[in-house]
């Protein structure tokens, strides 16, 4: 599906149609395919509406011109909720889909019932991390989004995941080439430019799930406690045999233990 927010095309897949609606928000490199195996079970298991859009400049998502940024990104979550006639909902958001969780969370706390943070962090980029951004803005732009995904699986998925389960990595290849150089290019240049959240944390005033794979070394284990420590009303799950896309290497542990806490 695809709705047009202040003229920008966003792609958006819908289930389920239950009172309470669930947000879920993508990894870099990825977009709203990497929530198939949620929107497939989530709705039914948990009683929900789930919503799965893809950020400007993944997937069906336009892109106009320059970085794409944290603000961009929420700015058009809440509009595509506002076309879908969506007020409160849950908010779910993994690595890069995290920090745009965290703007929402700025930006319309009201509006949001509960928060699930996966493998993301409150901390900005570091100078050589704003670096490291744009040399893979420039690699992606001078390859393509395949040869992108190629060089960051191994960081992406567990041991496990590659060694036993290499259909997983192959299944996430497929769909980060569903996106272009130029969406990631920019995404990656707006993803330095991201603001600390850190001290924003002890102003959550929404129940809060962290969720991290256990051999996550993008956004580690002392990232997800972090976030556990200073949330006041949070709960943190460790994912065995899972890296930086748990809700991929893990599909039933990750979605079990998001029914039990939504329905809890």
């Amino acid at each position: 599906m695809r709705a047009n927010i202040a003229g920008i095309e966003i792609g958006y897949d819908e289930a389920g149609a239950g009172e309470r609606t669930l947000v879920l928000l993508h990894a870099f490199p990825l977009n709203r395919q990497q929530w198939r195996g949620q929107l497939d079970d989530l709705p039914a298991r948990a009683h929900l509406r789930v919503i799965a859009p893809d950020l400007r400049g993944f997937g069906e998502s336009a892109f106009e011109t320059g970085p794409a940024t944290i603000e961009q990104w929420a700015g058009d979550v809440l509009a595509l909720l506002d076309t879908l006639h969506v007020e409160r909902f849950v908010l779910a958001g993994a690595s890069m889909g995290g920090y745009v969780a965290f703007e929402l969370l700025r930006r319309a706390p009201r509006r949001v019932e509960r928060v699930i943070l996966i493998d993301t962090r409150a901390t900005p980029d570091t100078a050589e991390g704003r670096q490291a951004r744009e040399e893979t803005a420039r690699f992606v732009e001078q390859n393509d989004a395949t040869a992108l995904f190629d060089r960051e699986a191994p960081k992406l998925f567990s041991h496990m995941t590659q060694q036993e389960r290499p259909e997983i990595v192959t299944a996430a290849r497929r769909i980060a080439g569903l996106n272009t150089p130029i969406g990631l290019a920019a995404a990656a240049r707006g993803l330095g430019l991201r603001p600390d959240s850190t001290g924003d944390l002890p102003a959550i005033a929404c129940p809060a799930l962290v969720l991290v794979g256990e051999q996550d070394t993008i956004a580690p284990v002392a990232d997800a406690r972090l976030l556990f420590e200073r949330i006041p009303d949070a709960r943190m799950e460790i994912l065995t045999d899972a890296g930086h896309l748990a809700n991929l290497e893990q599909p039933e542990r990750f979605n079990r233990v998001v029914a039990e806490w939504l329905t809890n």
